[in-house]
């Protein structure tokens, strides 16, 4: 009677068990070490970690508001560029900006009346109307930009309202400033009706003191 069992197949099932014996001890040796390395270094490494957010936080705190702003500066000065780039103001009659509202004052230095944001940079007519309140006495006025003296100065010593017009330069974001005062106190000078005019592409100016 003959034994079909085939004994060969042994040392290689003893091959394979011995291979896995062998993964398992380096496995829990793998196990073990990294336990070793949580345990002693974790702790120095949350402490680093901790160190660098606060340098961090050091480096951000102070000069984060000045980075911000700088970009803000900088993103408006590009916007500038661009509608430089793309639109041409000329000087026309079309009002794109208005401040109408009539103001006086008896002071004898001159002092902002009025004042509206060009948004575009171009030529612009720039009109008012002005006058005094008594005829012994005359009413000034001139065009500033940006609080510095621009304009030709106007006059007129009657007690009725009289247009004056002036083609003058601005750039995108500047102010145009209207100054008034009177020749001799306690008589005003008046005026009304201070507009911004000019021909371009989407074009508008701001009354900021109407």
């Amino acid at each position: 009677m003959s034994n079909s069992f085939d004994i060969n197949v042994k040392p290689e099932i003893s091959e394979v068990a011995a291979d896995i014996a062998a993964n398992l001890v380096q496995i829990l040796s793998n196990a073990s070490a990294l336990a070793t390395i949580q345990i002693t270094d974790l702790p120095a490494i949350d402490a680093l970690i901790d160190i660098i957010d606060t340098n961090i936080d050091a480096i951000i705190d102070p000069k984060l508001p000045d980075i911000l702003t700088a970009v803000g500066d900088n993103a408006a000065k590009i916007d500038l560029i661009q509608t430089d780039q793309y639109f041409s103001v000329t000087a026309s009659d079309v009002e794109v900006g208005a401040a109408d509202t009539e103001r006086s004052t008896g002071n004898t230095v001159y002092e902002e009346s009025k004042v509206i944001q060009i948004i575009y940079s171009g030529i612009y007519r720039i009109t008012f109307d002005l006058k005094t309140n008594h005829t012994d006495s005359i009413a000034y006025a001139k065009l500033y930009k940006d609080g510095v003296s621009f304009g030709t100065e106007q006059t007129n010593g009657t007690v009725d309202y009289v247009n004056k017009s002036e083609d003058l330069y601005f750039a995108a974001g500047e102010l145009c400033q209207l100054y008034i005062k009177t020749a001799t106190g306690p008589y005003e000078v008046y005026v009304q009706n201070f507009k911004v005019k000019g021909t371009g592409d989407i074009l508008k100016a701001y009354p900021i003191t109407d």
